[in-house]
């Protein structure tokens, strides 16, 4: 049995309000809701919605509401929107706007129908108390959360499974789906045509004149090359080799077709099995993979994932960045040093694969950058500063992953001000508070606001106008700049706090994180 573990922190909370809990697979978005209530002392007094904002899809309870007029509902099965690395919301209370922010941490071996607390940090929450802002003035009324007592009486529930969440066991298919002993005796399933084209898209010849049966084990040899396989290995991302190697370790595993479909690799090396969707790796891949990706590769592979999220990262928040700033981010982050000659292999080889960016043997730069020298102009105001140091490894890393920093008690008032007075679904105001974010960040002028309400057709009065300049001049204050080396005007203001900005290698950790 199955199941998943993850955490869930109140948004703009500090220090962090958070729970890491076990959930067991196959519950339902109303289970979920009963759940979240518990562990931070929600009364139910509310409507909640869950939102995606990748899927760009929501689910609602709205008992007023006709669910049947909803494309999701609350009594749907969890298990097809969790997708582990994935982070969604949970937002309870539209009046006090609570956001929960749920990251999926792992899919895990759980045998248990009820729910489960691991770790904690932080009080339950205060009903009606004016949201986030409000809670800091009741806190000292707040109860300490009690997790043995919880646990206790969430172990009395019992859910059972959603008619349409996952019905298959995987340790039932594991004995009773034979492992397959060859690639070729996938092959042998395909049509004759298929198999052509997977030979003809990874550049082979010489198998125009062979039977379906020759060309199926013809095809696994030339796949099974250890030069070959090497190569295929090389291209892959870590977020393919860490699905490959689940099944591997596990002997197969049930998943949807969402992965496969994207990764080549993954389906021309592996089977799934339908409809229980339970991928397998066959025997004789497997052993060539293993004397191929030993723990050393799968290290250097995972190090060198870390690294270009690192590039990201810091092109992100100062927009040029030198060799020595790099090597310094690397330090702190993962604790280790990093030869120049290797930083600058990794850069040449990032910005090859994409050329959003540009390396030019000093400094590492967004592409936007390169035409008439700007970056050097940019270099030129951020002399003034010294450059912003992320607080945390996931600081840096979250701002290489996704682009964008996410609305918290400083900048919340602004998405939610374009979401009602330019009448934006929670979708649009989003998208529109990533893009008004990134004018901001690399110090574009009024023109380039125009050009997107252009570009996105929203039509605004001079009156409205004066008021997004208004409070894009007040959300531009919280917002990391190029031009200010990566801090917020905030940040630089003489009546700020020295605590405004810590490095993250002397912040005391959290003893329950």
């Amino acid at each position: 049995m199955t199941g998943y573990q993850l955490k869930i922190t109140i948004e703009g909370s500090h220090p962090p309000i958070w729970r890491r809990i076990l959930i067991p697979a196959g519950i339902s978005f109303e289970d979920l809701d009963r759940i979240i209530e518990e562990i931070f002392g929600w009364e139910h007094a509310h409507l909640y919605k869950f939102y995606f904002p990748e899927l760009r899809q929501s689910v609602t309870w709205n008992p007023m509401q006709d669910s049947a007029e909803e494309e999701n509902t609350v009594e749907d099965g969890i298990d097809d929107f969790l997708e582990v690395g994935s982070k969604f919301f949970y937002i309870y209370d539209f009046g006090d706007d609570w956001r929960h922010v749920i990251a999926v941490e792992k899919c895990v071996a759980y045998s248990e129908r009820f729910p489960q607390v691991i770790k904690y940090s932080g009080p339950n929450m205060i009903e009606d108390c004016g949201g986030i802002y409000g809670f800091y003035n009741f806190i000292d009324e707040a109860e300490p959360f009690d997790m043995d007592a919880v646990n206790k009486k969430m172990s009395r529930w019992d859910f059972t499974r959603t008619e349409d969440s996952q019905l298959w066991d995987e340790e039932f298919l594991r004995e009773h789906i034979p492992p397959i002993a060859s690639l070729s005796d996938v092959f042998l399933q395909y049509k004759k045509e298929d198999l052509t084209a997977i030979a003809k898209y990874f550049g082979f010849s010489g198998y125009s004149k062979l039977k379906k049966a020759e060309l199926a084990q013809w095809l696994k040899e030339k796949m099974l090359d250890r030069s070959f396989m090497e190569q295929a290995i090389g291209m892959c991302s870590a977020k393919e080799l860490e699905f490959f190697q689940r099944a591997v370790d596990e002997q197969g595993f049930i998943t949807d077709t969402d992965m496969l479909e994207y990764s080549l690799f993954l389906g021309a090396y592996g089977a799934i099995s339908l409809p229980a969707g339970f991928y397998q790796v066959p025997q004789d891949v497997q052993e060539q993979y293993l004397k191929i990706c030993t723990p050393e590769v799968l290290e250097t592979k995972k190090k060198r994932a870390n690294l270009e999220v690192l590039f990201e990262g810091a092109v992100y928040l100062y927009g040029v960045v030198t060799l020595e700033r790099l090597r310094e981010l690397y330090e702190r982050c993962e604790g280790d040093r990093i030869p120049v000659r290797d930083l600058k292999r990794a850069l040449r080889e990032f910005t090859e694969e994409d050329d959003s960016y540009c390396f030019d043997g000093s400094f590492l730069m967004d592409g936007n950058l390169v035409e008439e020298g700007m970056y050097l102009f940019l270099l030129e105001d951020q002399k003034q500063y010294e450059p912003y140091m992320p607080q945390s490894r996931e600081e840096l890393y979250e701002y290489g992953e996704f682009q964008v920093q996410a609305p918290d008690e400083n900048t919340e008032f602004f998405l939610l001000w374009l979401k009602r007075e330019l009448n934006l679904s929670g979708y649009q105001a989003s998208a529109l508070f990533c893009q008004m974010q990134d004018i901001v960040r690399m110090n574009c002028d009024w023109d380039e606001v125009e050009n997107l309400l252009d570009m996105i057709n929203i039509q605004l009065s001079a009156r409205k106008k004066r008021k997004l300049a208004e409070q894009l001049e007040v959300f531009g204050r919280y917002i990391r700049k190029w031009d200010l080396a990566g801090h917020m005007q905030a940040e630089l203001e003489p009546h700020r706090k020295k605590a405004d900005v810590v490095d993250f290698k002397t912040r005391k950790k959290n003893k329950h994180s």
